[in-house]
């Protein structure tokens, strides 16, 4: 079972002197009300119940099926003008949209995130697109581009992350910068990596 697994595996890592050494624990934040909130895709249904939303974009989710049949969501939907769904396969929310960017896997994508505070991870590709997609990035700066909306002089979502990178690191070095933070997957030298409890 799960907890006497995580259990076996803390008490080896224990036993072993790991903990503190490569078994770094963090004390995890608890996620803000203003990250997710059931009220806030409740009122958001609501809204588009309300005929309020013309275009809703959807990415990374599937609410037609994960939203208990209660909350009503695909006659929700069905009053939204132009619903555009984001995603790496064909589900429940994509079959009740207008149009449907199909987006590449993880493992076909380049991006970055702040997992926590001052750690900056890079993701590469680590293959070629199988299908005709792309990344979430690429697809939304293309379709920006076609609206005369630009960002800086990005042309794609790689660009878009260099450019970001560039800014929060300076332009002094930036190259070798870059390059080193490419090849170890990002950036945590300002990390607080120290164990807490």
């Amino acid at each position: 079972d799960a907890v006497a697994s995580t259990v076996l595996g803390n008490l080896l890592n224990t036993v072993l002197g790991s903990v503190g050494r490569t078994l770094l624990l963090r004390k995890r934040e608890r996620a803000s009300a203003a990250e997710f909130s059931l009220r806030k895709v409740k009122r958001l249904i609501d809204e588009m119940n309300d005929g309020k939303i013309g275009v809703l974009l959807l990415s990374g989710t599937n609410p037609a099926f994960t939203l208990s049949p209660e909350s009503k969501f695909a006659e929700a939907v069905a009053k939204v003008g132009t619903v555009v769904a984001a995603s790496t396969l064909l589900d429940e929310t994509t079959l009740l949209a207008n149009f449907v960017l199909p987006l590449s896997t993880a493992l076909e994508s380049c991006g970055d995130s702040e997992p926590a505070p001052a750690v900056h991870s890079l993701v590469q590709p680590t293959m070629q697109p199988l299908y005709q997609t792309q990344g979430l990035m690429d697809s939304l700066i293309a379709v920006a581009a076609k609206l005369n909306i630009l960002f800086g002089e990005a042309a794609n979502g790689y660009d878009y992350i260099r450019a970001q990178w560039k800014q929060r690191s300076g332009d002094l070095g930036f190259e070798t910068h870059w390059l080193k933070n490419v090849d170890r997957g990002g950036d945590w030298t300002a990390a607080d990596i120290s164990v807490t409890s």
